[in-house]
């Protein structure tokens, strides 16, 4: 969904009547100005941001290529992790939040079917590693890890569970089933996603050449 910076709600609606009608549905008619203002600004979303998502969908199929021809460097095994963490969390969950949306507009369409594939073939557990491992490449210390404190004037007020309690455990069984190899496991990973990351890949330039 992209329209010219100084659209108007007006102009919205006469492009895309099925996501205004689908939005009155649930919150009234006529929607309310911050309803308005909104569904306006996921429309005209900046050229930046859209330039941003197929650089990056496309940088991540071209490491995963070359992971799976075992032509990458060293330094580009970090780069495949935080690439695909940054498609099958935080792209999958921005797009998932409007699917209802989403699935009216023909050029996002690939996209949803793209995710869903994606996805499906990653468990819960391998989504817990992905991230696991796109953290230890970015942060100096995995604080999600761990049991931390919520001090207030100088005294623990409350200790805060981990995130993912279960990370380093799964982290250790996947490698270890890998034999320790980290670029064993890096290939296992992008041979079960690399049909749909490819896919994925398709879908976001066609739309941002058509958009």
């Amino acid at each position: 969904m992209h329209i010219k910076g100084d659209a108007t709600f007006e102009d919205l609606k006469a492009q895309y009547p099925e996501l205004v009608e689908l939005s009155e549905s649930k919150y009234g008619s006529p929607l309310p100005k911050p309803m308005q203002q909104l569904l306006l600004d996921m429309a005209t979303s900046s050229v930046m941001k859209v330039e941003q998502t197929v650089a990056w969908i496309i940088g991540a199929a071209d490491v995963t290529y070359k992971v799976l021809k075992g032509h990458a460097y060293s330094a580009e095994y970090p780069i495949f992790w935080i690439k695909l963490n940054g498609i099958v969390d935080e792209y999958y969950e921005e797009e998932n939040e409007f699917r209802s949306f989403n699935e009216l507009i023909s050029f996002k369409k690939p996209i949803m079917r793209s995710l869903d594939s994606l996805r499906a073939k990653l468990t819960e557990e391998d989504l817990s590693f992905i991230k696991f491992m796109r953290h230890s490449y970015c942060h100096i210390s995995l604080h999600y890890l761990w049991h931390r404190a919520k001090v207030k004037k100088g005294k623990i007020v409350k200790v805060l569970p981990p995130y993912d309690p279960n990370a380093r455990d799964i982290a250790a069984r996947i490698i270890e089933e890998h034999n320790g190899n980290q670029r064993a496991v890096a290939h296992t990973y992008a041979s079960r996603i690399a049909e749909d990351l490819f896919n994925l890949r398709n879908a976001v330039t066609e739309a941002a050449e058509d958009k």
